[in-house]
């Protein structure tokens, strides 16, 4: 599955999160609650500009933090034991909502909204 916007330099592969999608599908539920939205991209842009955040891991960790409450605990708890054999709900929902973060941070990227220095030093 291809994400919108995304290109992998911040994510790696999205494949939890992929996965994740697809379990929240298969329980009928609606996999866009969890998506980046325009108030998300609003609210990166004024951690950036106040200066909140001073590195990427800081600005992951506190936007992870923003989407572990859209994310779905039994689907991300499902997509995760399927992709690594065990089962660790809390590992699951953080594991996801950092993936969710580093989506939000590629579109902003994609829209010219954010810079990366050093982007070579992440891949």
């Amino acid at each position: 599955m291809t994400l919108f916007m995304a290109s992998g330099i911040v994510g790696g592969s999205y494949q939890l999160l992929s996965k994740y999608i697809e379990k929240v599908r298969e329980l009928g539920r609606d996999p866009t609650v969890s998506y980046p939205t325009r108030e998300d991209l609003d609210y990166l842009s004024r951690l950036v500009e106040s200066g909140s955040a001073r590195n990427l891991y800081e600005l992951l960790n506190i936007l992870a933090q923003r989407f572990m409450e859209r994310v779905d605990r039994e689907a991300a708890t499902l997509a995760f034991e399927e992709l690594y054999g065990y089962r660790d709900e809390v590992l699951a929902v953080r594991e996801v909502a950092k993936q969710l973060a580093s989506w939000l941070v590629e579109i902003a990227l994609s829209m010219g909204m954010l810079r990366l220095r050093n982007v070579e030093y992440l891949r």
